[in-house]
């Protein structure tokens, strides 16, 4: 409720509900509505089963890892979610230029099915958003950052393929 009331933050839970919402990929995690009801705004989002991988790869450490074989496969397709949402377009045609920015294993779910899927474009960059994050502030969780991002430069989607690698190294090792 404290946020509602915060119009930075209102126009970027819209962005993320706007950009969810036109994106549709098997590897990403599925928004089905977004609204308001008395004050309160909500997104309501495809439920995954399982773990996000953070939580997969603290548990496999004591068991000698993950398999390199099921790693490969989980983050190739995290490349394919990757690829799509950098190349999207919006119902006028447009490319959306859509940068993540917070690729790290906490933001990706491992079903127990054995479906993985990309969450939270929330702190998302698109050029047709309607809010847009101040020169020089910095979003993201630091470890997963590329220099670029760190620095507070101007970035595009190759922040997330750095992410990725260091999500590979991470899953494939089991140490930050």
């Amino acid at each position: 409720a404290q946020y509602a009331r915060d119009e930075d933050f209102v126009d970027m839970f819209l962005d993320e509900a706007r950009i969810g919402s036109s994106l549709d990929h098997p590897n990403i995690c599925r928004f089905l509505d977004y609204g308001d009801v008395d004050g309160q705004l909500y997104i309501t989002m495809e439920w995954v089963n399982g773990v996000t991988l953070g939580r997969a790869i603290r548990r496999a450490r004591d068991h000698g890892g993950l398999p390199r074989s099921v790693v490969c496969d989980w983050l190739g397709r995290m490349a394919d979610a990757l690829h799509y949402a950098h190349t999207a377009r919006n119902a006028e045609g447009e490319v959306m230029g859509l940068v993540h920015r917070d690729v790290s294993p906490h933001n990706i779910m491992v079903g127990y099915d054995g479906v993985v899927k990309l969450l939270d474009f929330g702190i998302a960059k698109a050029e047709v958003q309607s809010h847009h994050t101040q020169a020089g502030v910095v979003k993201g969780k630091f470890a997963y950052m590329a220099p670029e991002q760190c620095r507070g430069l101007n970035i595009d989607y190759r922040i997330d393929i750095f992410a990725l690698g260091v999500v590979l190294y991470e899953a494939l090792t089991g140490k930050s």
